[in-house]
């Protein structure tokens, strides 16, 4: 393998790195923007609303996973 080959493989792996940190980025703010309505009802709150929480909040851990998945592999690719 050439160096530039080496370096394109690694350019790559920082881009799926940085693609899978901005879906957990999106990810974490719908569950920010679930928490500030939260905060802002002036009722009580219903388990329904919590059903919301805990989905949105299981779907930003895999994508933080995801993330991390991918970071490590970027980290591993400058492994030479």
């Amino acid at each position: 393998m050439t160096e530039a080959q080496y370096h394109a493989i690694q350019i790559k792996a920082m881009r799926n790195g940085r693609a899978s940190y901005r879906s957990m980025d999106s990810q974490g703010e719908v569950v920010e923007r679930q928490l500030d309505r939260m905060i802002r009802l002036k009722t009580v709150i219903r388990a329904k609303t919590y059903d919301k929480l805990a989905a949105d909040w299981a779907e930003f851990k895999k994508r933080m996973n995801a993330a991390e998945k991918a970071l490590a592999d970027a980290i591993a690719s400058g492994q030479w």
